[in-house]
């Protein structure tokens, strides 16, 4: 057991292109904090396409991946982060899934952990549609 992030529901792929950029760029917003990223094993670079998001902590500070994709037709997806510097940034993609994609986003972190992932996808959201 650890701490997790969940999504639930099918995503919804007509939305994955602007979801992406939306991804994108909360990963820039959270790296300007001080967090580093990585790809799937902690190592190299995130993957982030019109088709799939797949990022993890970076080094030491990795522990699962996020990964979300537009084609793979699951219905259920977790991250579990143990609460490593990289953990707010999945709570902020899980919400921008959930306003994004129409999944549902919870939390072991409870209403806490959603507020606050809804809150900074909100803002990320704002960015990218004034141009960010």
């Amino acid at each position: 057991m650890g701490y997790t992030h969940y999504l639930s529901g099918v995503v919804n792929a007509e939305q994955f292109s602007f979801f992406s950029k939306c991804v994108r760029h909360a990963l820039k917003k959270f790296g300007e904090k001080g967090v580093k990223f990585a790809g799937w094993d902690g190592n190299g670079e995130p993957e982030i396409t019109d088709e799939i998001i797949s990022f993890n902590g970076a080094g030491e500070n990795s522990f699962e991946t996020c990964r979300i994709s537009a084609t793979d037709g699951s219905d259920f997806h977790f991250c579990k982060t143990q609460y490593r510097p990289y953990d707010e940034t999945v709570e902020c993609v899980f919400a921008l899934a959930h306003f994004l994609l129409g999944v549902d986003f919870d939390s072991d972190g409870g209403e806490e952990a959603v507020t606050r992932g809804k809150a900074h996808a909100e803002m990320i959201i704002q960015e990218v549609k004034n141009g960010a």
